[in-house]
């Protein structure tokens, strides 16, 4: 907004491909943008449009973790998911809104997002530095389940969102198991993890390996050395052997601890089937 009380739009083009028209009488400039995509581009105030309407659904949402998804949103965590979202909405039968049959882009997208932090927040209850993990989840993540226009509130999709949440949240964990293999094959084969046997695509192996991820985390709860677990080894400004070096030792430490209190863990285990 100028000093005559005139608001701007910043309009990013879509690529080289673009007109531009000026009406006569009206002060304005409009370019034709390809895809919708290309919406997510624009900008008010350095904001894209795309990213405040998210930011508007959010805060008039009642949603189950909105001060996760509000700190995920205000540190830009969600922007390369956000940059993607369109304007193909999702058809719902709702019962709790006979007027509304439908979910926006970004109504969809907050959804899905809601239900995965309540996943894991109910699978890393005990791990002190769970906010944190959340972070480097979605720091190294680019599976667009997220993006997904099958509705979330759908019995036949449960398995969907059931295994894509689990992918979703193991991916770098399985990543650094394979590129720590060879330093460490004695290690993870002592916690089930043989990386040549274990396919991720198939549904058991995924659950399998996100179990044993959980139970290093509540072994190790109070230790800030878990964020190797989730902190991709090859995001590093600087890749040097003594980075590997530096995952091997940490990695080492938390799979001894885990030995250790194994007794623990087992009691621990019998007491959540049994509530």
């Amino acid at each position: 907004m100028n000093e005559n009380n005139v608001i701007y739009l910043k309009l990013i083009p879509y690529k080289d491909s673009y007109f531009q028209t000026k009406l006569k009488n009206i002060d304005a400039i409009f370019i034709a943008i390809k895809d919708d995509s290309s919406y997510s581009k624009l900008e008010i105030n350095g904001i894209s449009i795309r990213k405040q309407n998210v930011k508007n659904v959010l805060l008039t949402s009642n949603l189950q973790n909105i001060g996760n998804i509000w700190q995920l949103f205000n540190d830009n965590y969600l922007d390369k998911f956000i940059n993607k979202l369109n304007d193909e909405t999702v058809i719902i039968n709702s019962y709790l809104d006979k007027n509304k049959n439908y979910l926006t882009s970004e109504e969809q997208f907050l959804q899905i997002l809601d239900n995965y932090i309540t996943f894991f927040n109910n699978k890393f209850t005990f791990v002190i530095l769970r906010e944190i993990i959340l972070k480097l989840i979605f720091i190294n993540n680019n599976n667009e389940f997220l993006l997904c226009k099958k509705y979330i509130g759908d019995n036949n999709q449960i398995n969907y969102f059931k295994q894509n949440y689990i992918l979703f949240t193991i991916e770098t964990f399985y990543k650094n198991c394979q590129k720590l293999y060879n330093f460490l094959e004695k290690d993870l084969n002592s916690i089930d993890i043989n990386i040549d046997k274990i396919n991720i695509n198939n549904n058991d192996d995924a659950k399998k390996i996100l179990d044993i991820l959980i139970n290093l985390c509540i072994i190790n709860k109070n230790s800030y050395d878990i964020i190797y677990l989730f902190k991709d080894i090859d995001n590093n400004h600087k890749m040097t052997n003594s980075i590997y070096d530096i995952y091997v030792v940490q990695w080492k430490n938390l799979i001894k601890n885990y030995h250790q209190n194994i007794n623990f863990l087992n009691e621990y285990q019998k007491f959540i089937n049994a509530v």
